[in-house]
């Protein structure tokens, strides 16, 4: 599932922190007021299994170490 990300990611790294230092950016943080997650019910027909839609700058177009709002439908 995770085959394309450089990153180790599973259960082994269950309850590890992520220090600000190690962020190349930081979505929606605690200094951040614009941050929302919305869920929809959708007939199956209108979902599109996998499609991603980003609105805004890529993350790799981000100035690292800057703070972004966030919002996921």
């Amino acid at each position: 599932m995770f085959d394309d990300i450089p990153v180790d990611v599973g259960l082994v790294h269950a309850g590890e922190r992520i220090r600000k230092n190690d962020l190349y950016v930081e979505l929606g943080g605690p200094e951040i007021t614009e941050k929302f997650e919305l869920v929809k019910v959708r007939a199956p027909e209108l979902v599109y299994d996998g499609a991603i839609t980003i609105i805004g700058p890529d993350i790799s177009d981000m100035v690292p170490q800057k703070k972004y709002p966030l919002g996921i439908l």
